[in-house]
């Protein structure tokens, strides 16, 4: 089995739908893959605007909300640099459901353990994926592997949080019709934004279980 997040759900897509990949794995996996750039910041656009002013209706920190509206709706997406700017409001508005209790905290405090006791060096590594991003910033921009979902027909399951605002569940939704895959199914963790394995770990492991229990 193969499962993918976030860039990981890219990955796995350009694995699977090259050459004979998928005659290797049982079943694949992916969990708020952002496989379609141009389309997830648009839709990221989309959702700040619909969930923000609902929480601007019901009086939750609304100067806050109106300010990730106002400046999401300045950004020139054809723009790089506004398009990965769109992405930051993005974060910040799942840390905003986070403060107002729609989204589970994060399990754990991986700080000491990743700075102190990883045998990597989290200094280094931060530098290496800076570096990365500015070389790849012009592909990044440009991707899209939603051709590639066609291609990929054994079981597939796609994990998404309801609150994840960078790659909204609106393009899981049409992602999910996209796959070649008879074998598929999209479920939406409602307390949770894009790392729903840290806000719902336990449903997230159930769910996963379950899948690869089915499909062995």
């Amino acid at each position: 089995f193969l499962a993918g997040h976030s860039w990981g759900g890219s990955l796995g897509i350009k694995y699977l739908s090259t050459d004979n990949n998928q005659n290797k794995i049982q079943g694949w996996i992916e969990v708020g893959g952002g496989h379609n750039v141009p389309k997830i910041v648009r839709l990221e656009r989309e959702m700040v605007n619909k969930v923000g002013s609902r929480q601007i209706t019901q009086g939750n920190r609304v100067n806050e909300w109106q300010d990730k509206i106002e400046k999401a709706n300045a950004l020139n997406l054809n723009n790089i640099d506004d398009l990965f700017e769109m992405n930051r409001i993005a974060v910040q508005c799942e840390e905003l459901m986070t403060k107002s209790d729609s989204v589970n905290k994060k399990i754990g405090n991986t700080f000491f353990r990743d700075y102190f006791f990883s045998p990597l060096d989290p200094s280094a590594a931060s530098v290496n994926s800076e570096k990365t991003f500015d070389k790849m910033k012009s592909e990044l921009a440009a991707l899209d592997l939603s051709e590639n979902t066609t291609l990929i027909t054994i079981p597939t399951l796609l994990i998404w949080g309801k609150y994840d605002f960078r790659v909204p569940p609106a393009f899981a939704i049409e992602a999910i019709e996209e796959y070649g895959s008879i074998n598929k199914e999209l479920i939406l963790f409602n307390r949770s934004a894009h790392f729903v394995q840290w806000n719902e770990p336990e449903l997230f492991y159930q769910q996963v279980r379950n899948f690869i229990d089915r499909n062995k």
